[in-house]
């Protein structure tokens, strides 16, 4: 007979016979017993666990049991009462936050409200500076005054064209001064750049020939009391000038009143019939004697420019006459200057060469042989006060004379 836990022997015995039948009893009594056996060993241990967790007072003394349970319940309270606390704490807060929203609702109203006023304000305070500008714009413009600013745009715009008119249409003058029949466009264009032939050797000949055309227009506009005066009006109205400036009290000179009175002056001589009709005589003057200049360095052999030239030329030159009546009609005193002949000063002049960026600091010493484009300087301010006070409007464009030309 087999033990619990071992395997029955097996018997081979012939299908159908009763060796069979008993041999398949046994072994179906022998698994049921093992089953039992099993479940009977699981039985105690399930329980045990099941009243241990259960709290059974048959798996400790009651003494403990009722000591736990105190505990347990005390436990229970407090964690009820912290619970009972963290609810108000939490009820209380959330009034607080309520209270504080809404406060803070009410001050985004009010701050809003605030600026909104202010923006409002802003704006009628704007309204009316944009209207009191435009008054005083209007009136500076009625008397002829303008600022630097205005003066330097202007200036920079001619500058520009000027120089684009002279790329265009000079290309062709390569001729030396001294091929030149005429001796007195060989005078004015030595008198422009009397190293006419180093300069071209080391710099862009158009810029020395920007520089010849520039000398005209300088004495031709920028050097006259008033362009569209006659000559003997002109001589006129700077003696008077002189006669104010000599007429002095305790020897000095009232120069803002005197510089009020020409403001006043060219103000109203400008808007005379007569002065434009001989401004615009000047103009077609200065473009004829700009072209006999410049258009005698084109050698036979190459062909002229035409009729464009001068329309394209002329309205560059009345632009240079009402920028120079404007400045004639200033308040301070505004000197148009060509620094030729003078030590290059990097404080009024700059280099025109467009060699280098720095070519500025290394100029310091050196000899202006030609200038593109004059400095213009002013004396005083807007006011006619401050006379002494000197101001660069705008730089000089020069061509020096180095050491290597």
């Amino acid at each position: 007979m087999a033990h619990p836990g071992q395997r029955a022997p097996t018997v081979m015995r012939g299908r159908g016979s009763p060796g069979a039948e008993v041999a398949a009893r046994r072994s179906k009594s022998w698994h049921l017993r093992r089953v039992t056996t099993r479940r009977l060993r699981r039985q105690p241990i399930q329980e045990c666990r099941r009243r241990f967790d259960a709290g059974n007072e048959l798996t400790r003394p009651a003494w403990e049991s009722t000591a736990l349970a105190e505990t347990i319940e005390l436990k229970d309270s407090e964690i009820y009462n912290v619970h009972a606390q963290m609810r108000e704490m939490m009820a209380a807060n959330q009034v607080e936050m309520n209270k504080l929203k809404e406060e803070l609702k009410v001050a985004e109203g009010k701050l809003k409200e605030e600026a909104d006023k202010r923006e409002k304000e802003v704006k009628t305070l704007k309204d009316d500076l944009d209207d009191v500008t435009a008054y005083l714009s209007v009136a500076k413009a009625e008397e002829g005054v303008v600022d630097d600013q205005w003066f330097k745009g202007e200036l920079t715009k001619f500058a520009t064209s000027l120089r684009n008119w002279v790329w265009k249409h000079c290309k062709a003058a390569s001729q030396m001064p001294d091929a030149i029949d005429d001796m007195g466009v060989q005078t004015r264009i030595r008198h422009a750049v009397p190293e006419f032939a180093r300069l071209t050797m080391s710099n862009s000949r158009m810029t020395v020939m920007q520089a010849v055309v520039q000398d005209v227009i300088l004495r031709r506009i920028f050097d006259r009391y008033c362009v569209g005066l006659t000559v003997e009006n002109e001589q006129t109205m700077r003696e008077l000038e002189d006669m104010m400036t000599r007429q002095t009290t305790g020897g000095l000179a009232n120069y803002g009143l005197i510089n009020r009175w020409r403001a006043l002056g060219i103000a109203l001589l400008t808007g005379t019939d007569p002065v434009k009709e001989n401004g615009e005589s000047a103009i077609v003057d200065c473009c004829s004697e700009v072209e006999s200049v410049v258009f005698s360095l084109i050698p036979a052999s190459k062909r002229r420019p035409g009729d464009d030239a001068s329309r394209a030329l002329i309205p560059l030159l009345a632009n240079a006459v009402r920028i120079s009546h404007h400045m004639k009609g200033q308040r301070a005193r505004i000197d148009v200057v060509s620094p030729v002949g003078h030590i290059f000063d990097p404080e009024w002049m700059e280099d025109a060469s467009g060699l280098e960026d720095d070519a500025d600091e290394e100029l310091r010493g050196k000899m202006v042989g030609a200038c593109a484009f004059p400095a213009v300087i002013k004396w005083g301010n807007e006011k006619g006060e401050d006379y002494s006070v000197r101001t660069v409007i705008f730089r000089s464009k020069v061509l020096c004379l180095l050491d290597n030309d």
